[in-house]
C-alpha cells in the first residue's frame, strides 16, 4: 500500500513539474489568434472608477506587424502600426504623428504588443497569474521604469481576447472591451497600409 502511495505521488509531482504555467498559456492562445477584428469601447477611469474618457471605433490586426485602430466617437482619429511605425492621425487637425516603436513596457502600447507582437517576448516583463478566469499581469519588480501597476485580461473560448483593464502609476485606469470579435478570417490587407492626405502635417516624436 505505502508502494502504491508512494507511486501516485511521484506521478502527480511529475504533472506538477511539467504543468503549463499561466503566462505560457496565456502566450500560447494569444498566438493562435492571427487576424482579429471588432468593435470597441474604451473608458479612462479616475482613482473612483468616474469615467474620465470615453470612445468607441472599430480596429484589426494580423500577426505579427499590422494593426489597426480606428476611433469613430468623440473625436475621429486613426492609427495604424507597420514596419515597427505607430501612426496617429487627427483628421480634424489634418495632422499625423510618427513614432518608432522599441520599448514593450509603455503602457498605451500594450495592448498593441500582446495583439500584434510576440506574446512570449513580452509576456516576459510580467508575472501571469490565472484568477476567476482572468489573467492578472504584474511588472517584474526589476522594471523599475515601467508606469504600469497591473494588467487585466479576459479571453474568450477561442483566445481572443474578450477585454484588457490596466493601470498606471498616474492613478488613472484603462478599460478596453471589444465586441463582435471575428478571428482568423482573411482580412483586406489595404486597410493596414492606407495612405495619408496629401496636405498631412508630419511630427515625428520621440
Amino acid at each position: 500500500m505505502k508502494r502504491q502511495f508512494f507511486f501516485l505521488v511521484l506521478i502527480f509531482n511529475f504533472h506538477l513539474a511539467f504543468a503549463e504555467s499561466p503566462s505560457d498559456s496565456l502566450a500560447k492562445q494569444l498566438s493562435h489568434v492571427v487576424t482579429f477584428s471588432s468593435d470597441f469601447t474604451q473608458e479612462v477611469l479616475g482613482e473612483k472608477d468616474e469615467v474620465l474618457q470615453h470612445s468607441v471605433g472599430s480596429m484589426q490586426f494580423n500577426r505579427p506587424s499590422l494593426f489597426y485602430w480606428h476611433v469613430v466617437s468623440p473625436s475621429p482619429q486613426t492609427m495604424w502600426y507597420r514596419n515597427n511605425t505607430l501612426i496617429v492621425y487627427d483628421p480634424e487637425l489634418a495632422q499625423a504623428t510618427l513614432k518608432k516603436v522599441y520599448s514593450k513596457k509603455d503602457p498605451s502600447l500594450l495592448p498593441l504588443m500582446l495583439l500584434t507582437g510576440d506574446a512570449a517576448s513580452v509576456l516576459k516583463n510580467f508575472s501571469v497569474e490565472f484568477v476567476d478566469k482572468k489573467y492578472i499581469l504584474k511588472p517584474i519588480p526589476d522594471e523599475k521604469d515601467t508606469l504600469l501597476i497591473g494588467v487585466i485580461l479576459m479571453l474568450n473560448s477561442d483566445g481572443a481576447v474578450r477585454e484588457i483593464q490596466y493601470q498606471t502609476t498616474l492613478g488613472q485606469k484603462t478599460k478596453i472591451t471589444f465586441e463582435h470579435v471575428i478571428v482568423n478570417k482573411k482580412l483586406d490587407q489595404a486597410i493596414f497600409f492606407e495612405q495619408l492626405p496629401k496636405d498631412t502635417d508630419i511630427v515625428h516624436v520621440e
